[in-house]
């Protein structure tokens, strides 16, 4: 497609090493024009069967590791005046799901920093959409055991629905009419979801 792209692995869990590696790609690539959040990590299980690791991994990967991105982008776009920044949340920032609870509370989390970063960043031209999946077939979702209600999307689907609301500006945006479902159940008619 006449791109070139650079792949940086990187471990989202080692701060320090995500900051001076994302420095370093900024001062020989072009600037950023749009950050897409998306790693994550999820641990299924019981809470009350929960291991502080597991706790530990979810809040390093799924927040800790979009914050150290996100505040190094952001400062180059408020420079530029101009950019687009999505995170990646879940239907479980909106609705959250048993023996999933670790995994539902950094969705959560991820749902309000977007809103509260939406309003700082738009005095300065920069746009933060929050994406919302549910269940996504992936390598993070084939060992899970799968709820009864939800079928899994495939990544083009999810992929495909972040550039057409990205287009129509949307600020949220659910995949698949079940999120729609689920959110509005939730809202309409709490407890009709089965959990």
């Amino acid at each position: 497609m006449g791109t070139e792209v650079s792949i940086l692995p990187l471990d989202l869990t080692e701060p320090r090493r995500v900051h001076a590696t994302v420095v370093k790609a900024l001062r020989h690539h072009p600037p950023i024009d749009l950050l897409v959040n998306c790693a994550g990590v999820a641990h299924q299980g019981r809470f009350i069967e929960s291991h502080l690791q597991q706790l530990e991994t979810e809040l390093m990967t799924n927040l800790l590791g979009m914050y150290t991105i996100t505040r190094i982008v952001a400062r180059q776009m408020m420079r530029r005046r101009q950019g687009h920044i999505v995170n990646v949340s879940s239907l479980m920032g909106k609705v959250a799901a048993p023996s999933m609870a670790i995994y539902s509370a950094t969705k959560h989390a991820i749902v309000g920093f977007s809103q509260a970063l939406r309003a700082e960043l738009a005095p300065h031209n920069i746009k933060v959409t929050n994406l919302m999946p549910s269940l996504t077939k992936t390598d993070m979702v084939k060992d899970m055991t799968p709820f009864r209600w939800v079928q899994a999307a495939r990544p083009e689907q999810v992929a495909k629905a972040m550039v057409a609301g990205i287009k129509r500006g949307k600020r949220e945006i659910l995949v698949g009419w079940q999120s729609h479902a689920a959110v509005w159940c939730d809202r309409s008619l709490p407890g009709c979801l089965p959990r």
